[in-house]
């Protein structure tokens, strides 16, 4: 009883930190918004907000000075190479203005909030931190417990048929621990009430339609296999996999009569290929991460109107992207790529570079190898199609990119509104869902979030630590001796609903 009171009393305390430090944080980026210290608004979004405040609700424009002071802003605006993102870099470059910023006058913790939107959300972040040519590759000092099992993730340790992690080949490698994937992915698609594998496959279906599921049980549960058993679900849920006898299971009509065949054997070997090939040494950016994200996007895009508008397509893109979207991630940042001129960030010229990789090593690994090629059966459209939206949804993953596609889906809204029937739109929608999908832990019940929140604080401060040892600047809240773990919950305060 004691031990149950002490639990309590210190998950009461961490809320309280919490709450108090995200009211915090809103109060300093209120204030930077008022003070014209922080520019969060895409100029395109700004100039359709003008141009609507010309025009009263009587049709009639305002008076001619503040219209045509007006109409220079929007000029001025949509003069912008930028359209869609905001300046938030102004206060830092010294083009504040009279601003308490262009002052000096910014207090200590609004240059946190603009270190942290600096180093998370700006193109250029990654490029304005590099102190010059670092010897060695991306690795971090964290290699020694890249063979540990982390207690709340349930992935085994490594047993010697995995390579150690900082030697596997890129792309979806044939390991031995990926051929005893299959063979456990194969049993558990044929398997009878009661098993183990009948058990994770049931619960991981009951979680579809639950916003508060716990993937990290279901990890635990089916000893690792969490992405699986929910891509595997979802497929199967809407009829989206071939049989054997050639017909889709659960009724895909609207698949069969695009022509979009996917055999499930082949999505069998895909998917625990894109599984294994996911790092268990992570402590967040590991298999059971795109098991969430993939559980949240198809809770996402099955709400409201927009499954039913999507077609078959976009369907089997809304299952693949958030599996692959960050397969072979190293556990380090852009920015850290791009300071240590790492291979990836010289092979993808140091834009998104993980997400460019994370995208290509699956279609590479499609393209060699015809028994992982899951769109080897769609006509070509469908393929381009298919292959199209899901980079793209990988891509928009990408914290670099965020305000570019928030600007876009705000001037969307804020201008002639979505419209379901066109492409362009869903893609939007999907592109949202995702970078929804891929932050959602705050959403969750507070004790899970928690646990997700100190999965992906320590992979921060592993990256802190490499960033201290090879004396480069160590990154906005990766430094574990300084970092306010409240203080980065930024994203609490923007999920909660009006």
């Amino acid at each position: 009883m004691r031990r149950n009171a002490a639990v309590l009393l210190e998950r009461d305390d961490y809320l309280r930190q919490l709450y108090a430090a995200n009211v915090d944080l809103r109060r300093r980026v209120r204030r930077a918004r008022n003070d014209e210290e922080l520019d969060l608004e895409a100029p395109l979004t700004r100039a359709v907000q003008a141009l609507r405040e010309l025009i009263h609700d009587d049709g009639e424009l305002a008076n001619e000075e503040e219209a045509r002071a007006d109409i220079e802003m929007v000029v001025r605006l949509l003069g912008s190479d930028q359209l869609f993102n905001p300046d938030v870099l102004k206060s830092a470059t010294g083009d504040a203005g009279d601003g308490a910023a262009a002052s000096g006058s910014t207090p200590a913790g609004d240059n946190e909030v603009r270190g942290w939107l600096t180093d998370m959300l700006t193109p250029s972040a990654a490029t304005a931190m590099t102190p010059g040519r670092v010897s060695g590759p991306a690795k971090s000092d964290a290699s020694n417990a890249n063979a540990q099992t982390s207690a709340t993730s349930g992935v085994s340790k490594n047993d010697g048929g995995r390579p150690e992690d900082d030697e596997r080949p890129i792309g979806l490698p044939a390991t031995k621990t990926a051929e005893e994937a299959l063979k456990w992915a194969t049993a558990a698609v044929v398997a009878g009430p009661g098993s183990v594998e009948a058990r994770a496959l049931a619960i991981a279906a009951a979680g579809l339609d639950d916003p508060n599921f716990d993937v990290l049980e279901l990890q635990r549960i089916s000893g690792g296999h969490a992405l699986f058993c929910v891509a595997y679900v979802a497929m199967q849920r809407h009829g989206m996999l071939e049989t054997g006898n050639g017909s889709a299971n659960g009724g895909g009509a609207a698949l069969e009569a695009a022509g979009l065949r996917v055999p499930e054997a082949t999505f069998l070997r895909w998917l625990v290929r894109v599984e294994d090939a996911y790092l268990a040494s992570n402590p967040y950016h590991n298999a059971g991460h795109a098991a969430d994200v993939t559980h949240a996007l198809q809770f996402f895009a099955t709400r409201g109107r927009l499954w039913g508008a999507l077609g078959p397509e976009e369907r089997l893109a809304a299952v693949m992207a958030p599996a692959i979207h960050d397969v072979g991630h190293p556990g380090v940042n852009n920015g850290f790529a791009v300071a240590t001129q790492h291979p990836l960030a010289v092979r993808y010229n140091d834009t998104a570079v993980l997400e460019n990789f994370h995208a290509a090593s699956v279609f590479e690994a499609m393209a060699v190898d015809p028994g992982l090629d899951v769109l080897a059966l769609a006509p070509a459209e469908s393929r381009r199609a298919v292959r199209e939206l899901v980079v793209s949804m990988v891509l928009a993953t990408d914290m670099a990119a965020h305000f570019d596609w928030i600007g876009k889906f705000k001037t969307k809204v804020n201008g002639a509104g979505l419209n379901l029937s066109l492409r362009a739109d869903r893609k939007v929608v999907l592109n949202m869902a995702i970078k929804c999908a891929d932050v959602n832990n705050p959403t969750k019940p507070p004790d899970l979030s928690k646990v997700w929140t100190d999965l992906i604080m320590e992979e921060f401060f592993r990256q802190g630590d490499e960033e201290k040892r090879l004396g480069i600047p160590i990154s906005t809240m990766n430094d574990r001796e300084t970092t306010d773990i409240p203080k980065c919950q930024i994203v609490r305060s923007s999920c909660r609903p009006r």
